[in-house]
């Protein structure tokens, strides 16, 4: 999700690039990979944000697709959306980096509902105003309308965060997401390897959607090695 707001050019830049990167890090082989962007009509920087995006993708090579059944998944999906743009050249044996830009938050198409698990981004336009229009449109898009709950990464400037606190702490609390980033991969939240880790509670084993319970990687270790010990000399 991106906030309108007003950055300067630098700062644009920067979260640019931090998308990209959560695309094309390990090929995008990820289940945390970015796959939808969600920004505002209205806002004035949103050619440029995207315009970065574009220019930061281009510079980065194309990486090996491994995984089984990959390339075949990006034609297929490449095949529905025409006015992609491909960004990085197409080689043998690899997925080019490509985004699909402006789709409607109205429709239900096949990227809301699927994961794409390839080098593949798509841009959500919502027809809001401002930055509290936004919040209010994006938080139930992206609660009811994309599959996944695993985690959402919340970019705002920190002039906005401060003018609009209220919406935004309202947001922020509203979405059902097992993790949530402001300013950050949300991929940290795995890889500090000390916070809580896992889908949005609710799934069950017959829908078990993004995943179902959490682990918090270093603390639950050692909580289990506690136990464990524990349970060994006797004391429960």
């Amino acid at each position: 999700m991106i906030v309108p707001g007003d950055w300067s050019a630098a700062e644009l830049d920067y979260q640019a690039r931090q998308v990209a990167s959560a695309l094309v890090h390990n090929a995008s082989f990820n289940c945390i990979a970015a796959q939808i962007v969600v920004t505002s009509r209205e806002w004035p920087q949103r050619l440029a944000f995207l315009s970065a995006l574009k220019q930061h993708l281009q510079a980065i090579p194309p990486r090996p697709a491994y995984y089984p059944g990959a390339i075949a998944r990006y034609e297929s999906f490449l095949a529905e959306y025409p006015q992609a743009t491909v960004l990085s050249p197409k080689q043998p044996g690899t997925i080019p980096w490509t985004l699909i830009e402006g789709l409607d938050p109205t429709a239900n198409p096949r990227i809301f509902q699927e994961e794409v698990f390839c080098g593949l981004l798509a841009e959500v336009q919502l027809p809001s105003r401002n930055a509290r229009d936004f919040l209010a449109m994006a938080v139930p898009f992206v609660n009811e309308q994309l599959w996944g709950t695993l985690g959402c990464t919340v970019i705002i400037d920190p002039r906005t965060e401060a003018q609009e606190a209220d919406a935004f702490n309202q947001a922020i609390a509203q979405l059902r997401y097992g993790s949530i980033a402001i300013n950050a991969w949300v991929s940290l939240g795995n890889g500090l390897g000390c916070t809580p880790w896992g889908a949005f509670p609710g799934h069950t084993p017959a829908d078990i959607g993004s995943g179902w319970g959490w682990f918090t990687t270093a603390f639950c270790l050692i909580t289990l090695k506690k136990l464990s010990s524990a349970l060994l000399f006797g004391y429960l």
